[in-house]
């Protein structure tokens, strides 16, 4: 399976993006049929808002018009963040 660079450059965007730019949302999106990229967002944190549409770009009947919107609140990322920091801590200390 494939272990590729977008979580974690994504990640890095997103931690810029709250602590550096002081952002309180971030959006996301990608076609409905881009299952991988929604998998990288499910495991950013972000959330499916239920708010698909076409994309503007494309012809209403293309293929690739259908696209989902995803979010993660600068709480929503901190929190995440400290869960993460606190389960490595716990799984250096060992049992």
């Amino acid at each position: 399976m494939p272990q590729g660079y977008a979580p974690e450059g994504a990640q890095a965007a997103l931690a810029f993006a709250f602590d550096q730019l002081d952002q309180p949302a971030i959006y996301a999106f990608t076609t409905l049929t881009n299952s991988p990229s929604q998998r990288v967002m499910a495991k950013l944190g972000m959330i499916n808002i239920e708010q698909d549409f076409l994309h503007p770009k494309l012809a209403p009947d293309h293929p690739l018009a259908p696209h989902c919107l995803y979010r993660i609140t600068k709480q929503q990322f901190t929190k995440q963040f400290i869960e993460q920091q606190s389960n490595k801590q716990q799984s250096q200390a060992g049992p």
